[in-house]
């Protein structure tokens, strides 16, 4: 008799979110992070208050000249490059000169 209500409640064990249980505990390799209600909004600036918009305009301002060339480097580089490899694998006419 003992066996058989052992076997019964087995089923009902559950491990995970199921219906009723709002825990992940029984799953491998799965997490949720969820924060506690005295925890601080650490992207409010951005999404509430924009008080983050000057310090970004700040920081733009001083520090484009040090990527801003970078990129335009970088753009001229590419299309050199891409120039030369279409140049590179073009045939050369003065070898099949002698070709008959």
């Amino acid at each position: 008799m003992v066996l058989a209500r052992r076997i019964a409640l087995i089923p009902r064990r559950r491990f995970g979110t199921g219906p009723g249980t709002f825990t992940n505990q029984g799953i491998k390799n799965y997490a949720t992070l969820e924060r506690q209600e005295g925890a601080l909004n650490s992207f409010k600036e951005w999404t509430e208050t924009f008080r983050a918009l000057p310090r970004w305009l700040r920081r733009f301002n001083e520090s484009w000249w040090k990527w801003v060339p970078a990129c335009y480097v970088m753009f001229y580089w590419t299309e050199w490059s891409h120039k030369f490899n279409h140049h590179i694998k073009r045939k050369n006419p003065e070898e099949f000169a002698n070709d008959e």
